[in-house]
């Protein structure tokens, strides 16, 4: 596994992208949130995501404060993906 602590901060969003496998999500800190095409889910401390592979998504903090969560992903590619 490749776990990975991410901090943004107030505000801060990574681009679109997408994993070759799923990816799990554990927030640490802050509140940030989690976001497909479709969907908005917001992420406080203890609350844990699951984005299945292959699915366009993004992340970040909410512009108030800072955010950090695990990134837990096996191992696989990321493409960035702006949709255009």
């Amino acid at each position: 596994l490749r776990v990975t602590a991410v901090t943004f901060e107030e505000g801060a969003v990574n681009r679109p992208h997408r994993h070759t496998t799923d990816q799990v999500l554990v927030a640490t800190s802050g509140n940030g949130f989690v976001a497909t095409d479709d969907e908005h889910h917001p992420l406080d401390p203890g609350d844990v995501a699951f984005v299945p592979s292959g699915t366009r998504h993004w992340h970040g903090a909410n512009p108030d404060t800072t955010f950090t969560h695990l990134s837990i992903l096996t191992p696989g590619h990321t493409e960035i993906d702006d949709g255009g």
